[in-house]
């Protein structure tokens, strides 16, 4: 016999628009062949609803097009897991979190600006709160002719709009004062665009007054994927105009770099994400300012269980360790044939943490959970083992099968 593993495993996440419905794909092989299910969150199996969700003889589940009135909580934005089982033992895949959008029509919104002469306006595009998450800002208008789109760095030009979605105009001068500008937004999933409703106007201001530095745009923790690039926004507003800079530590090195509108970091690497690894100052001679800035370094999740292949004699120990890649750093626990192993005691004895499955037995998992030990090998020991790995952005899974070994049955014979 083999135990079943995964061919194809559904995502760890999963969007979709109430108007095109979606479909969670799963295959397993194994010998015998395995029988799939779906499981929902309480790990109870998964039932067809009609006209809302099917599950299909394939491992297929197909969730349907429906209308707002149709939308159940526990099932477009529920959590789901396939199962695929046979003799010789269970495994699970990772967990598929569900996120139904239903469309709403939206209005889009831009506040007029007012900036003191030498400064860098900040123009916002304005969302309802519902679709914040499913709405991108594509680009910027300055009148009915002059388009301005997403870059990573201004390259000095008057005019910039962060990826983030912010318009920058850099140094106002009297001549702007009065400029119109409006923002154009998509839906990630469908497409469908829509303009502000509203133009915005630019009012620029003469200031006599000392004004210290006052930063105006700046996320104090920005996400980017590692290898990836990353721009560090630092503006301020100031009487006169403040000089910006981004600190960056690294070790017992700082390094200070003027910036226009921010630092971009061209491969962002784990250490970035290190908390207060840049600052962000603004100086002028009335006064500083300065702000921590940290990246969020997102990795994707895998698990990899050694050995592949354990096979453990009777009353000998088993230890199972996961190897685990990935960023921000995960939960981990342990799963045998589709059930949690033990329960925590709520004891910590010298690093290890120790568990207690069903029969009494002490089993112990270390270095942080990515340690499975099974002290004293019993024949319900054997069976699927997999390591589950969890993050906000993540999840992933490995399966070994643990075997009894053939010396087993010799000790039975002896005695």
């Amino acid at each position: 016999m083999e135990a079943p593993r995964f061919v194809l495993e559904p995502p760890s996440t999963l969007s979709f628009t109430n108007s095109s419905g979606a479909e969670l794909s799963c295959i397993a092989t194994g010998s015998p062949s395995p029988r799939l299910r779906w499981l929902g969150r309480d790990g109870h199996p998964v039932l067809g609803i009609p006209g809302i969700l099917k599950v299909l003889e394939n491992g297929t589940m197909l969730l349907h097009p429906f209308s707002a009135e149709q939308f159940r909580a526990e099932i477009h934005r529920g959590t789901f897991q396939c199962s695929a089982s046979n003799p010789a033992g269970t495994v699970l895949s990772r967990e598929t979190r569900l996120r139904a959008v239903v469309h709403h029509p939206y209005e889009v919104r831009v506040g007029d600006e007012s900036v003191t002469v030498g400064n860098t306006a900040v123009f916002r595009c304005l969302l309802p709160s519902y679709v914040e998450d499913d709405v991108t800002v594509t680009s910027w208008f300055l009148g009915s002719k002059h388009n301005i789109y997403p870059q990573e760095e201004g390259g000095g030009e008057k005019y910039h709009m962060l990826p983030s979605g912010e318009l920058l105009i850099h140094e106002v001068t009297k001549e702007d004062n009065g400029t119109w500008v409006g923002c154009r937004t998509a839906s990630k999933l469908e497409g469908h665009s829509v303009s502000a409703s509203t133009m915005a106007r630019l009012l620029v201001r003469e200031e006599a007054r000392p004004i210290p530095p006052r930063l105006v745009h700046l996320p104090r923790q920005v996400e980017a994927r590692k290898d990836s690039s990353c721009l560090l926004t630092c503006v301020a507003h100031g009487n006169p105009p403040p000089q910006a800079s981004v600190r960056r530590k690294l070790g017992n090195s700082v390094w200070d770099v003027p910036v226009r509108d921010g630092l971009l970091v061209k491969r962002v690497e784990e250490a970035d994400s290190t908390p207060n690894a840049f600052e962000c100052v603004a100086r002028n001679r009335h006064g500083e300012a300065r702000q921590s800035l940290t990246i969020g370094v997102r990795a994707p999740l895998s698990a990899h269980v050694q050995p592949r292949m354990p096979v453990v004699d009777l009353r000998e120990k088993a230890t199972l360790v996961c190897g685990v890649v990935g960023m921000p750093t995960p939960e981990i626990h342990w799963v045998k044939d589709g059930r949690a192993v033990g329960r925590a005691t709520g004891r910590e004895d010298g690093g290890q943490r120790l568990l207690m499955d069903d029969g009494g037995q002490r089993l112990q998992v270390e270095d942080g959970g990515r340690r499975l030990v099974v002290p004293r090998m019993r024949e319900e020991d054997a069976g699927v083992y997999q390591c589950f790995l969890s993050n906000d952005w993540d999840s992933a899974q490995d399966s070994v099968q643990l075997v009894l070994g053939g010396k087993a049955f010799m000790r039975v014979m002896k005695f």
